[in-house]
């Protein structure tokens, strides 16, 4: 499942998100102004 986050909320706590992406193998997407602009998922080797 993935949570979708505002560009200002990614820029403020970009260390906690690459963490959940990493870690807890979360997907998310990133929004400016309602449009989604990007997502961040789990490279595909956890072994990075």
């Amino acid at each position: 499942m993935s949570q979708s986050i505002s560009v200002v909320e990614a820029r403020q706590k970009l260390g906690e998100i690459l963490n959940r992406v990493a870690l807890e193998r979360e997907e998310i997407i990133i929004e400016r102004a309602g449009r989604k602009i990007a997502r961040l998922s789990p490279a595909s080797s956890p072994s990075i």
